[in-house]
């Protein structure tokens, strides 16, 4: 892959900085790791038909690295699909991917952002186990 990525033409090089395609989960650091290949090898929605424990789904409006919208809807399907009665889904306004409070929900905008977690995500989780009681 460093190959291939190193006979690229100098456009599509300029393309990959512009855009950071070589940084984070885009790396080719990253593609070394040996859990990426488990993670492409998987089929989540087989595994969430599987799972029969209640499940809340939670996913963040500004979300860029998984689309919040395809993702929670999928997610929800396979649950249902397996016949997973108890599942609750929300996308959540203002949130990125790591569930936190954001403006851009880009991941150059993790590192400044304080909380660790929105509090409505919180009180979402506390209320869904609250619920199974």
């Amino acid at each position: 892959m460093k190959a291939m990525q190193q006979a690229l033409p100098d456009t599509d090089k300029a393309l990959i900085k512009k855009y950071k395609m070589d940084q984070g989960t885009l790396s080719l650091n990253w593609a070394a790791k040996p859990f990426l290949k488990a993670m492409l090898l998987s089929n989540p929605p087989q595994d969430w038909r599987r799972v029969r424990s209640p499940v809340l789904v939670l996913g963040g409006s500004l979300d860029h690295q998984v689309p919040s919208t395809e993702n929670v809807g999928g997610i929800v399907a396979a649950l249902k699909q397996g016949g997973n009665r108890t599942v609750e889904a929300a996308i959540l306004p203002s949130l990125n991917h790591l569930l936190q409070s954001a403006t851009t929900g880009r991941e150059d905008e993790y590192a400044t952002i304080e909380e660790t977690m929105a509090p409505i995500v919180l009180q979402k989780v506390a209320a869904f186990v609250n619920q199974q009681r």
